[in-house]
C-alpha cells in the first residue's frame, strides 16, 4: 500500500507539465517537422488519455502499398470491412500500415478515404498513438515489412497492446520448389518473428496442424504456442466488389455456355496444378471430348513457358480462356456458366474457389489434400496423381457421373459470410 502511494505521489509531480504545454508548443516554432512528431509521440507516451476507448489496430500495409486483389487482399479488405460496418463492442477499428522506410505504423487515412470514402480531418498519415489494452492485428500478409518493424512491435508490446497476427499458409516452406528462390527462408523467418508474440490465427486446421508440427521441430521446448484458426468467407458482393466486363465480356460468356465448362480461379503459380490440368484438357480435346476450361489468374513467378502455351494456344478463345486481371463482377457471372469447379493446387492455406464455388452451387473436382478434405468434405469429388492421364481419367469419370446425374453436390459445405468469417476470428480474438 505505501508503495501505490509513493508513485502515486511521484506521478503527481508529473501534472504541471501538462500546464506547460501551450508554453512548450510557443517555443517549438524553430523545431523541424520530425522533431515535432517525435516530441508528440513522447507526449503521448508520458500522458496517455485517462479512460480511452480501446483500439484495435488493423494491419493493410500490402493493401495500401499495392492492392493485388488476390485471395489474401480478398481476406484482408473484407474482414476489414464488417469491423467497420460493426466494430466489436468498446472497440474503435483503426486500419493502420508501415513500409521498411521508417519505423513505426502509421494510420491508413488516404486509404480509407479513397478506398472507403471515410473522410478523415487528418490530412496525413500520421503515427499512431497506442496504450495499454490496445490490440494489434497483422491482417495482411506482408513477410518484409514485420521484419523491418520488429522493433516498433516490441515497443507496442512492451506497452501493454496485445500483438496476434493471421497466418494464411506454409507453403514457401512445405513447397520451396514452387517459390522464387530463398522465399522459404523470408516465410520463416516472418513466422518465427510472429510466433513470439501474443497469438497466431491460421485460415484452416490445416495451417493450424502444419504450424503446430513446425513450431514442436523448431523449439520443442519453448512455452507453448498461443494459436488458434478460423474459416474465411466468400460472398463476393460484400468484399469491396469491383464492377464492369470487358468489350468482350458477355461474348465471352456466350461461348463459355455452348459446352460443358470446368472453372479455375486462382493465380498461375507452379504448385496450382495448371501445367497438369492444360496436359489432360490437350488429351481430352485430342479424344474428341468437347468441353472448355476457363482460367481465371493472375500470372505469378516462375511459369513463363506455361504463360506463353496459355497465350499462343491454339484453342485460345474457343475451348480454352484465359482471363487475368478481370473484375469481381465478371467472376461472378463465370461461376454462375460453369458447371464445375476444378482445384489441382498441391497445397493450399483454405481454398477460396471451394467455397465461392459451393455459394454458387456448383460441383467441385479437388485434389485430395488435407485441407481441401477439411473444406468440402464429401461434398466433392476428389482426385488423385500428378500426372496428365490421371487428372484426364478423373475428369472423364466425372463427366460420366454427371451423365448419371451421380455427382457429389456442394450443396453440404459450409460457406461462411465475410460477417461469420470476421465475427469468428472476432470471438477467437476475445474481442
Amino acid at each position: 500500500a505505501e508503495y501505490s502511494k509513493a508513485l502515486e505521489a511521484f506521478y503527481e509531480t508529473f501534472r504541471p507539465l501538462h500546464e506547460c504545454l501551450p508554453r512548450l508548443c510557443e517555443t517549438s516554432s524553430d523545431c523541424s517537422e520530425g522533431q515535432l512528431r517525435c516530441l508528440s509521440r513522447t507526449l503521448s507516451r508520458l500522458f496517455p488519455q485517462p479512460r480511452r476507448q480501446k483500439r484495435l489496430f488493423v494491419d493493410i500495409s500490402a493493401l495500401v502499398v499495392t492492392d493485388l486483389r488476390t485471395g489474401i487482399q480478398r481476406v484482408t479488405r473484407s474482414i476489414l470491412a464488417e469491423w467497420l460496418k460493426t466494430p466489436p463492442p468498446g472497440w474503435i477499428v483503426c486500419p493502420v500500415y508501415a513500409n521498411g522506410e521508417s519505423l513505426g505504423y502509421r494510420h491508413a487515412h488516404a486509404w480509407m478515404r479513397d478506398s472507403f470514402g471515410y473522410w478523415n480531418p487528418f490530412p496525413q498519415d500520421d503515427f499512431i498513438d497506442y496504450a495499454e489494452g490496445d490490440l494489434f492485428l497483422g491482417l495482411d500478409l506482408h513477410q518484409y515489412v514485420v521484419p523491418a518493424q520488429l522493433e516498433a512491435l516490441k515497443s507496442m508490446h512492451n506497452a501493454g497492446v496485445k500483438i496476434h497476427f493471421v497466418l494464411y499458409d506454409l507453403l514457401p516452406m512445405l513447397f520451396p520448389q514452387h517459390f522464387p528462390q530463398g522465399m522459404n527462408d523470408v516465410h520463416e523467418e516472418w513466422l518465427k518473428i510472429i510466433c513470439n508474440f501474443d497469438g497466431v490465427l491460421c485460415i484452416s486446421r490445416s495451417v493450424l496442424q502444419e504450424l503446430r508440427v513446425w513450431h514442436e521441430k523448431r523449439e520443442p521446448r519453448r512455452r507453448p504456442l498461443a494459436a488458434d484458426w478460423f474459416h474465411i468467407g466468400c460472398d463476393i458482393e460484400n468484399s469491396q466488389p469491383t464492377r464492369g466486363l470487358p468489350p468482350d465480356g458477355e461474348a465471352t460468356l456466350k461461348i463459355v455456355g455452348k459446352a460443358p465448362t470446368v472453372l479455375m480461379v486462382s493465380t498461375i503459380e507452379p504448385r496450382k496444378g495448371y501445367g497438369q490440368t492444360l496436359d489432360a484438357f490437350e488429351l481430352l480435346w485430342s479424344q474428341g471430348q468437347n468441353v472448355h476450361l476457363v482460367v481465371v489468374g493472375k500470372r505469378g513467378w516462375n511459369v513463363d513457358p506455361l504463360i506463353k502455351r496459355l497465350a499462343a494456344h491454339k484453342e485460345r478463345g474457343k475451348r480454352l480462356f484465359w482471363l487475368e486481371g478481370i473484375s469481381d463482377e465478371y467472376l461472378d457471372r463465370l461461376y454462375a456458366a460453369a458447371n464445375v469447379v476444378l482445384m489441382a493446387s498441391e497445397g493450399e492455406g483454405f481454398g477460396l474457389a471451394i467455397v465461392e464455388g459451393a455459394r454458387h452451387g456448383k460441383p467441385l473436382i479437388l485434389r485430395d489434400i488435407p485441407v481441401f478434405r477439411e473444406i468440402a468434405g464429401k461434398h466433392a469429388f476428389y482426385f488423385r496423381g500428378d500426372t496428365p492421364e490421371e487428372l484426364a481419367k478423373a475428369l472423364r469419370e466425372w463427366f460420366s457421373l454427371r451423365a448419371a446425374r451421380r455427382t457429389p453436390s456442394s450443396q453440404g459445405i459450409k460457406a461462411l459470410t465475410w460477417k461469420e468469417s470476421a465475427d469468428m476470428l472476432r470471438e477467437r480474438l476475445a474481442l
